[in-house]
């Protein structure tokens, strides 16, 4: 894309006095006052850390660092990488390090960043100094802010998380408590965040601050002076009404006012793209072969902004065409692309869960089941033994142990031998009640003991019982149950 601008600035100091009751002036930007025009599309500006030693010289050395180096190393209208941002904030803390006077209160400053090229614009920042980005509308309540850059500072993280109201932070003691700057021979450098975009239009703003401008100003009073209203329709009255709503803040107050008349090659899909983290170590030797490769951001920050100890970690960032036709991937698709396949993961993972639970439950139903059958299987042969053993009669070896029953077929021919047997013996009995039979020498005493029965042992041979007794005689088969005392 091709711009065609019109900038204009403000650097006041305020009521800001040094210890002499002088003026003092610890804001500075990138171009200078005298040096801004219309073809610029490099801005930086700064505010030194007040109560510190020489803020001033901390950040007159940031903006001139970073401005020589992007422009050296970019052209006005051609490509940009976050590689050149990168180095141009490493090249300005080596030469805060070169500055540095020793002090105990180490001077610092903050750090806003906007660079306009052929895929958009990249903005940067450091503390609570801030970018915004207007589209006017014909009223403040239609003028919209589509980029506003978030203060790195105590009041801001109160209100994150709930301690402060908006209201409350304006009153707050500590309000000009920041929690990044850029500071020399810091252990741990501090990280920009890093936006990109090419939602760009003719005729928005664009309007860097220190936090000096927005002492008796917020979000609702800037749309005002940004808006298309009579009083405030064209960039000169907007910079006069800012400079008169800024006339008795205490802070210096310092600004861009950037206006965006017309653009060339605009995309018909703008896009934006939040890189949160730019990291400051950048080797010099890389960056020029590495110049016209897609950008990486790179780094690792902890819960007070600050670089960890191992800063380095790679993070994939949208790489820039030269065509001014192409923009940066939008993340959002990508994060939008991972939901679907993390939604689509779950629900197969889901799916197998319930088909293993299934198969589980199942498992526990059958071996139920076949503890059930078992058991009506095992009392249904209990019966069928119980009744078998009735009719079957139990033989003992020699040695007194037990023979294993005889088998079925052989059981029920037994019996039908044994009831003829029973008949039989009864039949004698009652014969020989009638007629007392005399015993005679050589005679067998009938055994006393009925009932006594046989059964064959294990190899189906006949084995003789306890007690020897005369085979009664009886019609049929032979039972092969009898057996003669040796």
């Amino acid at each position: 894309m091709k711009f065609k601008l019109r900038v204009r600035g403000i650097i006041e100091f305020g009521k800001r006095t040094d210890e002499s009751g002088h003026p003092h002036q610890e804001d500075s930007m990138y171009p200078s006052m005298d040096a801004i025009s219309d073809s610029c599309r490099v801005f930086v500006l700064c505010d030194g850390m007040g109560g510190h030693d020489k803020g001033e010289v901390a950040s007159e050395t940031v903006v001139e660092t970073m401005g020589k180096v992007v422009e050296t190393e970019s052209s006005p209208e051609g490509s940009f990488s976050d590689l050149i941002l990168q180095h141009a904030i490493s090249e300005a803390y080596k030469a805060l390090d070169a500055k540095d006077s020793g002090a105990t209160k180490k001077m610092g400053t903050t750090m806003t960043f906007l660079k306009f090229h052929d895929a958009g614009y990249t903005a940067a920042h450091l503390g609570d100094s801030r970018i915004y980005q207007f589209r006017p509308g014909n009223t403040p309540a239609e003028t919209k802010i589509i980029f506003k850059s978030e203060d790195h500072s105590l009041v801001n993280d109160l209100i994150k998380v709930g301690q402060l109201t908006e209201e409350e932070a304006k009153m707050f003691p500590q309000k000009n408590v920041i929690t990044r700057a850029m500071q020399p021979n810091d252990e741990r450098r501090s990280m920009a965040d890093v936006h990109h975009s090419s939602n760009i239009m003719p005729g928005d703003y664009f309007y860097l601050c220190t936090d000096g401008m927005l002492e008796e100003a917020d979000d609702e009073n800037l749309k005002f002076f940004f808006s298309d209203s009579p009083a405030v329709d064209d960039i000169d009255k907007k910079v006069q009404a800012l400079r008169m709503a800024t006339i008795e803040n205490r802070d210096n107050h310092t600004a861009f006012i950037i206006e965006v008349v017309a653009i060339e090659g605009r995309p018909a899909t703008p896009l934006e793209v939040d890189s949160k983290e730019c990291p400051l170590l950048i080797d010099k030797d890389k960056l020029a072969s590495r110049r016209s490769a897609p950008s990486q951001v790179v780094s690792e920050v902890n819960h007070k902004g600050r670089t960890s100890e191992n800063p380095i970690k790679s993070k994939s960032e949208p790489a820039y065409s030269s065509s001014i036709n192409m923009a940066p991937p939008l993340p959002v698709k990508k994060k939008r692309k991972s939901k679907v396949l993390i939604y689509i993961l779950s629900a197969i993972l889901a799916l197998l869960l319930m088909v293993i639970a299934y198969l589980f439950i199942e498992k526990i139903n059958g071996e139920g089941r076949g503890k059930d059958t078992g058991k009506r299987v095992y009392e249904e042969e209990e019966v069928d033994v119980v009744k078998t053993t009735e009719s079957e009669v139990s033989v003992l070896d020699e040695g007194g142990e037990s023979i294993s029953p005889i088998p079925e077929e052989l059981s029920k021919e037994k019996s039908s031998e044994r009831s003829s047997a029973a008949l039989s013996k009864k039949s004698k009995q009652d014969k020989a009640q009638k007629v007392p039979a005399k015993n005679t020498p050589g005679s067998i005493k009938a055994p006393q003991d009925e009932g006594v029965l046989t059964q064959p042992n294990r190899a189906g041979a006949p084995q003789k019982s306890t007690s020897q007794a005369p085979a009664p005689e009886h019609s049929g088969k032979s039972t092969g149950n009898d057996k003669t005392p040796e």
